[in-house]
């Protein structure tokens, strides 16, 4: 996997050396986006290889679409960029193999939205939260793995921040129903209101 990772990186940078300008740094975008972004489709695939293949996927839009965005120069929006770009290979995988069986088991493997999470509890809320609706999940997934605003999740996702708490709250209603009240690290109290 190295040598793959390495070559995968080298392309990376010469894809990214045609981008004109001085605050890109293909090498720095690149370790720093790569973990994330394997980490975000390894959560939601138990296959190892898939979750390689969709990040190289990820990174070869990325490339192709660097001509009209410049990463790094903006924080908030490279992350809301980048994971847009990364929700949309998901969703295209998820059309093409039509695997929501699949799909809704991954998510009930290592779920451990809270750092120091009891294992069976992580188990218990992970089969919770696989059968929420794919929209919710996502929104679940983006605030409490990837650690998005609301309204980069809604930037994301193609919703209003309203909709993303509410749908949030929602969620966290229906697995407080399903779960012991202490299952789940934090509610609606602990989202955030002053995001942009």
């Amino acid at each position: 996997m190295a040598t793959t990772t390495i070559g995968r990186q080298r392309t990376w940078q010469v894809a990214g050396n045609r981008v004109a300008s001085t605050d890109f740094a293909p090498a720095t975008f690149y370790q720093t986006w790569f973990p994330r972004i394997y980490a975000y489709f390894a959560r939601r695939t138990p296959d190892v290889a898939a979750a390689e293949d969709l990040t190289a996927d990820t990174f070869e839009r990325i490339v192709a679409a660097l001509g009209g965005f410049r990463p790094n120069d903006n924080p908030a929006a490279t992350r809301v960029w980048v994971y847009r770009i990364a929700a949309n290979v998901y969703k295209n995988q998820l059309r093409e193999t039509g695997r929501r069986q699949a799909r809704d088991a991954a998510w009930g493997v290592g779920w451990e939205p809270v750092a120091d999470a009891d294992p069976e509890q992580s188990v218990a809320l992970g089969q919770a939260v696989a059968v929420l609706d794919p929209v919710d999940r996502d929104m679940l997934g983006l605030r409490y793995w990837e650690g998005l605003t609301a309204g980069e999740i809604g930037a994301v996702l193609g919703m209003s921040r309203r909709e993303v708490y509410t749908g949030l709250e929602r969620c966290l209603r229906v697995l407080r129903r399903q779960l012991a009240p202490d299952a789940f690290g934090g509610g609606p109290e602990v989202l955030e209101t002053g995001d942009a």
